[in-house]
């Protein structure tokens, strides 16, 4: 990745004379607003408009009066509904910012005039905000010029991937570069592309090492070796992964057929490239604002337990790990009595859900209490809880057992092998409740691999 400081030195001096203060006149309100977004680029943070007020005089509607605020003003309020599959677990960067101005236009004039301004912020202010707020983007012509001359897309359209395409590739991209030869060239394992590269750049080092770098799910190894790479190839600079060919060559094949031009193909290409592009700044600019919402859950109430799932998890196993975390507010708990346990099997049998597959039904029992109850004895139960959904009235029973581990009827651990919301929410409640890294059955897959 390139770092590039976009700022514009020749307007520093410029945007530091930028002050508001009640009082400031303006023309009109296009100028006005005009200010304030250049005064919000200098500082960090961006605007929008709360509300304003219109009359029609003489036929004519005219803007009196307008309020702008902080993008972070309001207050987060997350939207609950009963049933979990429903809930968008949405971010929110409403940090109830009072930074607002009220701008006038009064019948006795016919200058904008700002009558109200609260300049404090309770949020930091975004570093870079003309790279990172999507309000304030834009990238001068020097700024576009550098990256064109950084770099380099060789397209090639190939009939295979076998050794002989490769090499005609690998041929017209010294054509087009002067023989230009690379020192380095990163590719993956394709044993038709190494063949090729020996034959073409035979004095050029062909490395995969940086996959295991990439591979590896100790933060540690990484960068112990992503260090011995770079040290060992240190005249390198600018190097690229050509990771993203896959989903071009996708795009390829959906947008283009006999009838396509080569203009055609190009514009479909350079709209995928610009479409990544723009994700990854917004993605960038997101996390450099401060949110609050529902995903922050199991991060400050399970904090140790989302460190280790964090830790050592990859992405795709620890969202629904957290999700689990998340939905256990859903949910009420009842202790139940261990010496009716018995009347407990009888009274709460359900097994009359004749709608559909019981497990494509969230909120259903997928095993009976009865059948729990049939592989361990009564000696060994310390707890019994009957969970359910707030306002609802599906049940779901954890039990826990003496020697720390837990039963659920919504069998979660054992169809997903991960611990359930039921027994998140008994976790919070009851100090009978273990939690232990052996839960989550994936992890202990990975270790042993």
């Amino acid at each position: 990745r390139i770092l590039v400081n976009i700022d514009n030195s020749e307007d520093s001096e410029e945007e530091m004379e930028i002050k508001l203060h009640v009082g400031q006149s303006f023309q009109t309100w296009l100028d006005a607003e005009k200010f304030l977004n250049q005064y919000s680029l200098k500082e960090g943070f961006s605007i929008r408009r709360k509300r304003t007020e219109k009359l029609v005089e003489n036929g004519i509607e005219i803007i009196r009066k307008i309020t702008w605020e902080c993008c972070c003003a309001g207050k987060y309020q997350a939207k609950k509904v009963i049933n979990p599959e429903n809930q968008r677990n949405k971010k929110s960067k409403c940090t109830d910012c009072q930074w607002h101005v009220n701008g006038n236009l009064p019948k006795s004039s016919s200058n904008i005039s700002f009558t109200t301004v609260i300049n404090e912020h309770n949020h930091q202010m975004i570093p870079s905000p003309s790279a990172t707020i999507a309000k304030h983007r834009k990238l001068n012509e020097d700024i576009i010029e550098f990256i064109n001359f950084y770099v380099l897309h060789a397209t090639a359209l190939l009939e295979d991937e076998t050794e002989e395409s490769f090499v005609w590739a690998l041929e017209m991209i010294n054509k087009a570069t002067g023989n230009l030869v690379s020192r380095v060239v990163f590719t993956d394992s394709d044993p038709a592309m190494s063949n090729a590269i020996s034959l073409i750049y035979p004095n050029s080092a062909h490395c995969l090492y940086f996959f295991q770098c990439r591979n590896t799910l100790s933060p540690a190894i990484f960068e112990s070796r992503w260090q011995n790479l770079k040290e060992k190839y240190s005249s390198v600079s600018g190097a690229n992964s050509t990771q993203r060919v896959e989903s071009l060559n996708k795009k390829v094949h959906d947008s283009v057929n006999s009838c396509s031009s080569l203009l055609t193909l190009v514009k479909e290409i350079q709209q995928l490239l610009d479409d990544e592009a723009n994700y990854i700044r917004i993605q960038e600019y997101k996390d450099e604002i401060p949110s609050i919402g529902l995903e922050n859950v199991a991060q400050r109430y399970f904090t140790s337990i989302e460190k280790i799932v964090s830790d050592y998890l990859m992405a795709p196993m620890i969202i629904p790990v957290c999700k689990q975390m998340q939905e256990c507010f859903y949910y009420d708990a009842f202790m139940l009595e261990i010496t009716q346990w018995e009347a407990i099997i009888e009274t709460y049998t359900e097994d009359n859900y004749n709608e559909g597959v019981r497990e494509d039904y969230y909120e259903i029992a997928k095993i009976l209490l009865g059948d729990i109850s049939a592989t361990i004895t009564k000696s060994e139960i310390v707890k019994i809880w009957r969970i359910v959904v707030s306002c609802g009235l599906k049940n779901q029973y954890v039990v826990l057992l003496s020697d720390g581990s837990h039963r659920c009827t919504c069998n979660l651990l054992i169809t997903h092998e991960y611990p359930c919301r039921h027994f998140y929410k008994i976790l919070r409640t009851s100090p009978n409740a273990k939690w232990h890294v052996g839960l989550v059955y994936l992890f202990i897959n990975l270790v042993e691999l």
